[in-house]
């Protein structure tokens, strides 16, 4: 930690500053998806959209969250901007059934 920020916060400075981030910047950094323009998509209980910019932006409806990627720094500012869907665990389900749904009926 710096000295300025450790002076803010009445802490001692050099006091280690560890990494930790949600799943979807992990899902994310797995895939090397760091730079802007770059998007990672995943499906399973959600489907989740999610872009790095290095743009702060927001919805009003927060329909969309933006927050500090995982390799964010003050010189090279990098934002996941993410939009979840609920619910698409059901509909992958629904997919992989339905050819089932179809024989079983004669169809």
């Amino acid at each position: 930690m710096s000295a300025a920020v450790a002076s803010a916060l009445s802490l001692k400075a050099g006091i280690p500053v560890t990494y930790k981030a949600g799943d979807q910047p992990n899902n994310a950094l797995s895939l090397n998806v760091l730079e802007p323009g770059e998007v990672a998509a995943t499906a399973g209980t959600s489907g989740v959209i999610y872009g790095v910019s290095d743009q702060l932006t927001y919805d009003n409806e927060s329909r969309i969250n933006t927050f500090a990627h995982v390799n964010y720094t003050e010189e090279r500012k990098r934002l996941g901007v993410l939009l979840c869907i609920n619910g698409t665990g059901i509909l992958n389900r629904w997919v992989k059934i339905l050819p089932a749904i179809n024989i079983a009926i004669g169809r």
